[in-house]
């Protein structure tokens, strides 16, 4: 992720930077993130335990109109990440 462009690392935390300064109050400033299709939370240390880095193939990145699919959770951005099938 740290080469991903607009995706800072902090505390062994991805973040993804806003264009707009300001979030909503109440938001999550971390990113939702999708694995294999299934949003699991504004929390990498929820992915972190669900996967291993050696299962993952793809990671893709969505802001701004990208991820209003995902709705209000996505506001601070979304990681989609997904895993070889075993």
């Amino acid at each position: 992720l740290r080469r991903i462009p607009g995706v800072i690392i902090r505390q062994n935390t991805p973040y993804i930077l806003s264009t707009t300064a300001d979030s909503p109050s109440g938001a999550s400033s971390e990113p939702l993130y999708v694995l294999d299709g299934y949003p699991t939370g504004n929390s990498f240390r929820s992915v972190n335990q669900l996967v291993q880095n050696v299962d993952v193939k793809t990671i893709e990145m969505l802001k701004g109109s990208e991820a209003s699919f995902y709705g209000s959770r996505a506001g601070a951005g979304v990681i989609i990440i997904t895993t070889y099938k075993k």
